[in-house]
C-alpha cells in the first residue's frame, strides 16, 4: 500500500512504538520505505487487519464520514471529546448530541460510552466538529 510520506512518522510512532504494536497486534511483518511505500507480508487475513489499521491511523477527515461505535473520551460542560478513529478526536457540542434540547451533557452521555458520530465540519486550525444528532439521517 502506499501512505503519504508525512504519515511516515505517524505510523512508525515514537520510538517504533506503533508499527511494533502493528506487527504484534497482527502477527505480520511490516516494511516502510522512504516513498510511503508500505510492505505487509504474513497470512492474508492478518495482512488485511494490519491493512485495516494502518488507513485508520493515516485516515485524513472529511466532512460527511460517518463512524459508528465510536468512544466517548472526556466530557466537558460544553460537550464531548469522541475518538472516532484510533488516536483521532473531535468535540461533539452539547447542541450536536440529540434532536431534544441537552442541559447537561452527562444527562445523555457518559465517558466509556460508545456513540454514532459524522465529521460535521474540520476548522481553519484542524479541529473536528462532530455531530450525534446529524447520524440518524446519515
Amino acid at each position: 500500500m502506499q501512505i503519504d510520506t508525512d504519515d511516515i512518522r505517524v505510523v512508525i510512532g515514537k520510538g517504533g512504538e506503533t508499527i511494533q504494536a502493528l506487527t504484534a497486534d497482527h502477527d505480520v511483518k511490516i516494511s516502510i520505505e522512504d516513498d510511503g511505500t508500505v510492505v505487509i507480508t504474513g497470512l492474508r487475513e492478518n495482512i488485511k487487519s494490519a491493512r485495516a489499521a494502518i488507513e485508520k491511523i493515516v485516515y485524513k477527515p472529511t466532512p460527511g464520514d460517518v463512524f459508528k461505535g465510536c468512544l466517548v473520551k472526556t466530557i466537558m460542560d460544553f460537550g464531548a471529546f469522541v475518538e472516532y478513529v484510533p488516536g483521532k478526536d473531535g468535540l461533539v457540542h452539547v447542541s450536536e448530541i440529540s434532536q431534544e434540547r441537552v442541559e447537561n451533557v452527562t444527562d445523555v452521555l457518559k465517558e466509556g460510552q460508545r456513540v454514532n458520530v459524522i465529521i460535521k465540519e474540520i476548522d481553519r486550525q484542524g479541529r473536528v466538529k462532530l455531530s450525534m444528532k446529524d447520524t440518524e439521517q446519515a
